[in-house]
């Protein structure tokens, strides 16, 4: 039996590019929480968590990162001042 990964993916962007993302963590046993404004939005049935917020929110993303170990983009408006403050 193949071995389930320990890791947590945060995820900014529950589009569609990120239910791609989604749909090969899972394969690869990863969990994955999603931060996206729309409760709706394309990724929202396939995460194990999703933080319903704003996009440029520095406590939003905040908030993602303690829930995970790696935070990536699904577009490319992104918020580095919200970043560089996680990296200090």
């Amino acid at each position: 039996m193949k071995k389930a990964i320990e890791k947590r993916i945060g995820i900014i962007g529950g589009g569609q590019l990120g239910k791609m993302m989604i749909l090969e963590a899972k394969r690869l046993g990863l969990y994955v929480v999603t931060l996206d404004p729309d409760a709706d939005c394309p990724s929202h049935s396939i995460s194990d968590e999703q933080i319903v917020a704003d996009f440029n929110s520095a406590g939003s993303i905040a908030q993602l990162a303690e829930r995970v170990d790696v935070i990536t983009y699904e577009f490319e408006h992104i918020n580095a001042e919200a970043l560089a403050e996680l990296e200090a």
